[in-house]
């Protein structure tokens, strides 16, 4: 989902994505959270991860950041993404 630049007062702007090589079959995720202001408050990703496809890559990297949202006690997020399939 894209929006504009302001995000609303009382939510987090949720950035993820996921990168795959198929030779290897492993992957990579990272994601980021921001405020209104666009300050960073959490960033996270993680490496070497078995995947069976870039689809597969891409729902491990919101699970890790909506997983993340959630345990920072973030009422309400927007999500941006680059992976029309997921959404």
């Amino acid at each position: 989902m894209r929006y504009g630049t302001n995000t609303p007062n009382g939510y987090v702007k949720l950035n993820y994505d996921g990168a795959w090589l198929q030779q290897t079959m492993k992957g990579g995720i990272g994601w980021a959270i921001r405020d209104r202001v666009k300050w960073m408050l959490k960033t996270g990703g993680a490496g070497s991860l078995l995947c069976q496809s870039a689809l597969m890559t891409e729902v491990e990297a919101i699970r890790d950041a909506l997983t993340n949202v959630l345990n920072a006690d973030f009422d309400q997020a927007i999500v941006e993404s680059d992976s029309h399939q997921l959404i």
